[in-house]
């Protein structure tokens, strides 16, 4: 594993504070709608945010892959990372940084322009966001296909607008993982009640055996008969292989670990999506988000359940869940859905949990000599 510098995640830490005192003093000042102007200089510090900040292991992961010396063949048989992001490390001449601002800036431009687009562009929304997973957002590949996704499925349901095409081809092409979101797309056509997750809950065990089951068999049939999916069989293969989660079984220390860091977020992304499924005149749009964010919850605590993936594939489904999430809260409060005390309880909790991820990150730097 690789870790980061000490002063890189210092660093970044510092950024994500500023943000996070930017957003709220004007949120607790009453502020609402950002003007353009203000709204064309967040999103170059998100950009910014994304180039320079990080801290978990991959930002140091990825800086070693995109510096590597690669030749015009290596574009052809690269078999590491998605194909695209080796081509634009070649064009950039390994320099990690401005690699890092070209997939920013396409990540939190067209973020900025939906949230526009969609009168979103306030206050409560940056808060919201910027607490639940502007650090998540800047980890992996992942994240980057996640916003499109929503996007996309937005301007699907909403605008029946056709450029959801290119939003959800966008998503593909970010992470093999994203293929889980386009598989979850059915679920913003089907009508959920609160009795399904009742149900689903009291049958979580079954599920999670039968789960378990079917991936383990679809592994040793050999996973996708196409040839194009030769990269993600071979993934699914390497998730299959590894023994546990990570979470469970492990030193007292590491199960603490986990229960400080995500129990709080699950506790809430849960919470706020079961209370959503109390009211009934929200928006088509709107719907179909929080039932795929559902799907997407309910998959990621049966992986982290049955020990699949080595907890990676966990951390990624709810890393998906939590960007939905982060623009429905605001929706909930202004609608009168939740009271602002929970809405802002909410925020509290997430940002408590940001922090204390970056003071992990700085311990096992420190701890590593990693200065």
């Amino acid at each position: 594993m690789v870790y980061s510098n000490l002063w890189h995640i210092f660093f970044s830490f510092l950024f994500f504070n500023y943000l996070l005192y930017t957003f709220y003093n004007k949120y607790k000042r009453g502020g609402y709608y950002i003007t353009k102007k203000d709204w064309i200089k967040y999103i170059f510090l998100f950009i910014l945010f994304g180039t320079l900040g990080g801290g978990e292991g991959d930002y140091y992961h990825y800086k070693e892959i995109i510096e590597k010396p690669y030749s015009s063949m290596d574009l052809f048989f690269y078999t590491g990372i998605e194909k695209q992001y080796i081509y634009l490390s070649y064009y950039v001449g390994g320099n990690y940084n401005l690699w890092r601002f070209v997939l920013f800036s396409i990540q939190f431009i067209g973020f900025g322009w939906f949230l526009y687009k969609a009168k979103m562009n306030t206050y409560p929304v940056l808060l919201s966001f910027t607490s639940f997973c502007l650090v998540t957002s800047v980890y992996g590949r992942v994240f980057w296909g996640s916003i499109y996704f929503f996007l996309g499925t937005y301007l699907l349901l909403e605008k029946k607008n056709p450029l959801y095409l290119l939003a959800i081809a966008c998503c593909y092409i970010s992470h093999t993982s994203n293929i889980i979101l386009i598989v979850l797309l059915p679920l913003a056509f089907i009508k959920i009640k609160k009795w399904h997750l009742i149900v689903i809950l009291l049958l979580f065990g079954t599920l999670v055996a039968i789960f378990k089951e079917m991936f383990l068999d679809f592994l040793n049939s050999g996973g996708f008969e196409a040839e194009e999916a030769e990269h993600l069989n071979d993934r699914l293969q390497s998730y299959g292989n590894r023994e546990a989660t990570g979470y469970f079984g492990q030193s007292l220390g590491e199960n603490l670990g986990f229960a400080l860091r995500y129990i709080p977020q699950l506790s809430i992304l849960f919470l706020a999506l079961y209370m959503s499924f109390k009211y009934n005149n929200i928006p088509r749009s709107i719907r179909g988000i929080i039932n795929i964010s559902t799907g997407l919850l309910i998959l990621s605590l049966i992986i982290l359940v049955a020990s699949i993936g080595g907890g990676t594939i966990f951390y990624r489904i709810l890393g998906m869940t939590m960007l939905p999430v982060s623009l429905l809260l605001p929706y909930m409060k202004d609608s009168g859905f939740i009271k602002k005390k929970r809405y802002n309880t909410f925020i509290y909790l997430f940002i408590l949990c940001a922090e204390y991820g970056y003071l992990k990150d700085m311990f096992y730097a420190f701890a590593n000599g990693n200065y």
